[in-house]
């Protein structure tokens, strides 16, 4: 027993804190001018915000009728046809957005009383141009009746009916005061004024629009202009979460706290460009939800289908992140997807940076030595690979388009090996699963391969033409080789050997081992950005190229070699970058790091 009375306490407890979150309360104004029944209603309810809830109020205005009210600080007006007392209640809550289940409710009622006065009191209006033509009308049935006029620009007037002509652009408030046997009425009328023209307010509408990612949110005031008329539109907003209201902003952004259901209220003013009187106003509210989006980096792999006849594939998909401090790439995550026409691969809360994507087919997969390893979106090489910016929500339709390679058959062969550091030969120190292209004479790679334990690779059944080997690692620049050509009586090309040292991918040969140590010397290395080459050797015309580690050239350089040359690359970004040497004895290509 007592645990079940502990229980009850609990939840009365909640149920109590819950009710404290949301207090209803508003205000009225009766008979507001011109409309003696007329009743308005401002909400000034409160509450305390709770996560992933939607706000409502309702007020009902006890003749029958009822409507949904705008968050606080709105107002809505509602027009009796009879005179009485009348009880006007609002009903406030606070709803979960996901369960609907009421998190907190709150009523506030007040009593108004409408009633038509003998002296009450409607004013229509007609003009042509500047010249209006104001009528009052007695609908409380007094007698003995006079009416006195202020038209809003300091000029005033009496009688039932009267004229008067504006010589200035602006929006005036008209009234009239009716006085008769033991009462008195006071009305008023709007006069929307530019140029010789009245304007209809009524003509105009406030709208807005909503863009934006998770709980950041941009506004754009998309209220019409007023045809043919130098007319400045300005609005003010309550974002409806009880942050400060923002003034005289058409394309405000706002940040929320919490995800959830909020009411945007927007007031939008027309005014004279000149005179900045305000001509109309119009109010809209809005119900804007606002969702955390997932964090992902997604997209699809798409390939020749016909190569594969709708069998599944299988792929191994790659996240590699892009430090953009360092300029260095290294693989973060992967994931296994397949298919049979297309692949849909994703990953989930990758921080915010940059990266690249890179999709291969599996071993034993249908038609596998038919697609060579592609980044997004088509690039065979990381260095010309699409560059992904991520910000931490949701990054969609990073595809993959696999290339296929071009599988026509032929005498031809060609094959050589990969090692590591030195040149220690064939066989020794092998560079072992290094992806090997083999590019055509127009630079599209048709084949592909990986080296073996000992880092020997081949081609084979190729047709007569011209070739170019590429091996491809990531942050690593890579020099191809040179042409290779097969025709009749050379179907045959071996030794096209290469080393892969720590800062780059190079073919041997003797030009290029001999250039480091017989042509020149750079230092320091690392460096703060400055550096120095002493040269050996002399050259008339050597060029110079800084490369960054995805392939773009930053810095160049022509020079001969009489002198030293002095280069500053303070101005770069830190981290790792390639000094590519050229002269009439070869090419070389140095691998420099900045730091500071």
């Amino acid at each position: 027993m007592k645990r079940l009375l502990s229980v009850f306490l609990l939840l009365l407890t909640f149920s109590y804190s819950q009710a404290q979150n949301c207090f209803a309360n508003f205000s009225t104004v009766v008979g507001a001018p011109p409309n003696p029944m007329l009743v308005t209603v401002t909400n000034n309810s409160t509450y305390v915000p709770i996560a992933n809830s939607i706000r409502q109020f309702i007020i009902n205005w006890g003749d029958g009728n009822s409507n949904v009210m705008g968050g606080p600080t709105s107002n809505i007006s509602h027009t009796y046809s009879v005179s009485g007392a009348y009880l006007i209640t609002l009903n406030m809550s606070l709803i979960d957005s996901f369960t609907q289940a009421n998190l907190c409710t709150s009523v506030d009622t007040h009593t108004v009383v409408v009633l038509l006065s003998p002296c009450a009191t409607t004013i229509s209006k007609s003009n042509v141009g500047a010249t209006y033509t104001f009528q009052a009308n007695n609908i409380g049935g007094g007698t003995g009746m006079t009416y006195a006029w202020n038209y809003g620009d300091g000029g005033t007037g009496t009688g039932g009916t009267v004229n008067h002509t504006y010589s200035t652009s602006g929006n005036y408030i008209v009234s009239c005061v009716a006085t008769g046997s033991g009462c008195v009425d006071s009305q008023w009328t709007t006069v929307n004024f530019y140029n010789g023209t009245s304007i209809n307010c009524n003509s105009v509408s406030a709208n807005f629009i909503t863009s934006g990612i998770g709980l950041n949110k941009n506004f754009t005031n998309t209220s019409i202009n007023l045809a043919g008329m130098p007319i400045k539109k300005n609005a003010s907003w309550d974002f409806g979460d009880g942050s400060a209201l923002v003034y005289n902003q058409n394309n405000p952004s706002h940040t929320y706290a919490l995800a959830g259901n909020y009411v945007v209220t927007m007031t939008a003013q027309w005014l004279d460009s000149t005179t900045l009187n305000v001509l109309c106003t119009k109010t809209i509210s809005k119900n804007i939800l606002v969702v955390i989006p997932p964090n992902e980096i997604s997209g699809n792999i798409y390939w020749d289908s016909t190569l594969t006849l709708g069998s599944a594939m299988q792929f191994k998909v790659w996240l590699i992140k892009f430090d953009q401090n360092t300029n260095l790439l290294s693989a973060v995550d992967s994931t296994l997807v397949s298919g049979n026409y297309t692949a849909y691969y994703q990953f989930n809360n990758a921080p915010s940076g940059s990266y690249r994507t890179k999709a291969a087919v599996l071993s034993g997969t249908t038609a596998a030595n038919s697609f060579i390893p592609t980044y997004h979106d088509t690039s065979t090489y990381w260095s010309s690979a699409n560059i992904i910016n991520h910000y931490g929500a949701t990054t969609t339709n990073r595809n993959i388009f696999l290339k296929a390679g071009t599988w026509s058959g032929g005498p031809g062969f060609i094959g050589g090996n990969v090692i590591w550091g030195a040149n220690k030969g064939t066989g020794n120190n092998g560079f072992a699963g290094l992806l090997i292209t083999l590019q055509n004479n127009f630079g599209e790679p048709i084949r592909f391969t990986y080296t073996d334990n000992n880092g020997d690779y081949s081609f084979g059944n190729l047709p007569a033409g011209d070739y170019v080997v590429y091996p491809e690692d990531m942050n690593y620049t890579t020099i191809p080789s040179a042409n290779i050509k097969l025709a009749s009586g050379k179907y045959s090309v071996t030794g096209i050997n290469f080393k892969h040292t720590s800062t780059q991918i190079v073919p041997i040969t003797t030009s290029i081992a001999s250039i480091a140590n017989d042509m020149f010397l750079l230092y320091p290395n690392p460096t703060d950005g400055k550096l120095t080459i002493t040269w050996k050797m002399a050259s008339e015309n050597v060029s110079i190229q800084l490369i960054d580690v995805i392939g773009r050239e930053v810095s160049r350089l022509n020079t001969d070699t009489k002198s030293a040359t002095s280069m500053d690359f303070s101005q770069l970004n830190t981290g790792v970058y390639f000094l590519k040497i050229v002269s009439v004895y070869g090419q070389y290509t140095e691998r420099v790091l900045i730091k500071r």
